[in-house]
């Protein structure tokens, strides 16, 4: 019983990282520019610069895979 316990337990680990990244991907994949959103939530016409630097703030210029170990 404590081997059975064990192997699910272990096997849960690839599966959680597996979740997290097409979470991920699914969030990267979605047609809105987070910081243009964010943005016109709060009632701001978003300027080109604006838009740059809560990018910039945000972690958003980085590679996928930066972004996704921030993330995660």
């Amino acid at each position: 019983m404590g081997r059975y316990v064990l192997h699910r337990l272990l096997l849960m680990v690839p599966l959680m990282l597996l979740i997290t990244v097409v979470t991920f991907l699914l969030i990267q994949l979605s047609p809105s520019d987070p910081a243009e959103v964010a943005l016109s939530v709060n009632m701001i016409v978003p300027t080109p610069e604006a838009i740059a630097a809560l990018r910039l703030e945000l972690g958003l210029d980085a590679s996928l895979l930066q972004q996704y170990l921030r993330w995660r």
